[in-house]
């Protein structure tokens, strides 16, 4: 159909203003990688009340440092999280496939807290 629906927290620069036919694995690509970043951070690159403010955010603002966020990672995953958030499509990785390769055998996760189990509704009854 041509039309997108997404998280806005999740799009990437190009899918605020493409139709969704010409999106590729790239924005897909970015998508993950602002996953990755809350996973690591406990926080979106991008916040906004307003979703065409956060848009705006998206396409114009640097993220935070995400050294400063989650210090302790090798450089190699900031450079890799920094390549996969580039607002030009582009300047990030050709495919998913080089994106995950970038990733492959870096500790990601094993520096931070735990994440607290998620709250679940009671079982009915």
């Amino acid at each position: 159909t041509g039309l997108l629906s997404a998280t806005p927290s999740y799009l990437s620069p190009e899918a605020t203003y493409l139709p969704a036919d010409l999106l590729d694995e790239r924005s897909d690509q970015w998508s993950l990688n602002i996953v990755l970043w809350w996973l690591l951070s406990g926080r979106l690159p991008f916040a906004h009340a307003s979703s065409l403010s956060l848009c705006h955010l998206i396409c114009t603002a640097a993220p935070p440092d995400l050294a400063t966020l989650s210090p302790g990672l090798p450089s190699a995953v900031y450079a890799t999280i920094a390549r996969a958030l580039s607002k030009d499509r582009q300047d990030r990785f050709a495919c998913i496939a080089d994106y995950l390769r970038s990733l492959q055998g870096l500790p990601l996760l094993e520096s931070q807290p735990a994440l607290p189990d998620p709250v679940r509704p009671p079982a009915p009854g």
